[in-house]
């Protein structure tokens, strides 16, 4: 195995732990549980690449209370999701607003573009949750919902970074 391999062994590793923390005890080692498609979570991540994996991992530690809520409902009998798949998938979204220059104001006054990436990601997930949590959204409903998201998040961005912040406060997340 090489070293590149056995990193990305490691971040995944990582992963799973920090979301399936929030797993009943009864569930081992079970990638799909934690929203992979598979039992090789590797396939997954070609989409996203690494900055996917990292980007989940900045989630999961950054907003543990958070991603608990949305671990929560990606397992609920009605509700589930592909967790980490649907999380890869905003990691593309968000590097598309990027690419267009819809966040280059907030990078340029942040003086940062993995921190604006990284909190317009969270953010644009998160504002997600809470419509699939407030409208009992279920899978049948992604594809529709996710589009109408994107648009929203794309033209206001600061926006719904500033509602990722007043949510933390709101649910003492």
């Amino acid at each position: 195995m090489c070293i590149r391999d056995s990193f990305h062994s490691l971040m995944l590793e990582r992963i799973f732990r920090l979301i399936s923390v929030h797993a009943p005890e009864s569930e081992t080692k079970n990638w799909v549980l934690i929203g992979f498609q598979g039992a090789n979570p590797e396939t997954d991540i070609r989409g996203s690449g690494m900055f996917g994996v990292l980007q989940v991992q900045f989630f999961a530690e950054k907003y543990e209370a958070l991603m608990k809520r949305c671990f929560a409902m990606s397992i609920d009998e009605v509700q589930k999701f592909p967790l980490v798949v649907l999380l890869f998938s905003h990691t593309a979204f968000a590097a598309e607003a990027l690419r267009e220059g819809r966040l280059t104001s907030m990078c340029n006054k942040a003086k940062s573009v993995i921190n604006v990436m990284n909190l317009f990601y969270v953010a644009t997930f998160s504002r997600l949750m809470e419509r699939w949590q407030k409208e009992k959204l279920t899978i049948v409903d992604w594809d529709r919902v996710s589009k109408e998201n994107v648009k929203y998040c794309k033209e206001n961005p600061n926006k719904v970074i500033s509602e990722l912040s007043k949510l933390i406060a709101e649910k003492c997340l």
